[in-house]
């Protein structure tokens, strides 16, 4: 982000949807072709030693949340993507 903000050469850049949220007003997003787009997920897992921890399970269950989603998708992230070879997904 650094780099975009300071070096006038730059005229592009390919980016995650929530990274957009970094830029503010100096760029503009340019969808990609459905086909073209690449989707990662959260993923969360306990440690070993913190399995039983209450403050760990508590953490997942906010991450499993109304409220986290809502706060996910304020970011551009999202519960449930499209999948990209047609199978059926949750939306």
């Amino acid at each position: 982000m650094r780099k975009w903000k300071s070096d006038d050469s730059l005229d592009a850049l390919i980016i995650w949807n929530h990274w957009i949220e970094n830029l503010g007003n100096t760029a503009t997003v340019i969808p990609v072709e459905e086909k073209y787009r690449i989707y990662r997920p959260v993923s969360i897992a306990y440690m070993p030693s913190s399995v039983n921890d209450k403050k760990s399970k508590a953490f997942v269950h906010f991450l499993s949340s109304e409220e986290s989603e809502s706060i996910f998708n304020e970011y551009g992230w999202k519960k449930y993507w499209p999948m990209i070879d047609g199978l059926n997904a949750k939306k």
